[in-house]
């Protein structure tokens, strides 16, 4: 049986597949294996924290392609994320 995700390792799989180059929605979801509401409501999140970016392109005439880029603060939050991990990480 597995353990159940914390929201914080959720946000910490999104923001790793973000600077993993995993860029588009989509293939985000996929990598992270969350439905999309719990997606969209952490997407919502880093970009209200300024964590992320979005870079928005006209694919066609009806379509826009969208995709997620980590901001500098994205980073850090990161980082410190990766660093607390490492540490109370059983031995």
């Amino acid at each position: 049986m597995t353990k159940r995700r914390s929201r914080t390792d959720l946000v910490y799989e999104v923001l790793e597949s973000i600077d993993s180059g995993i860029h588009k929605p989509t293939h985000i979801l996929y990598n992270t294996k969350v439905s999309w509401n719990v997606y969209t409501e952490i997407i919502d999140m880093l970009q209200t924290k300024n964590f992320i970016k979005t870079v928005s392109s006209k694919e066609s005439s009806t379509r826009n392609r969208v995709q997620y880029y980590l901001t500098d603060n994205g980073r850090e939050a990161l980082q410190g994320m990766q660093f607390l991990k490492d540490v109370f990480s059983p031995a």
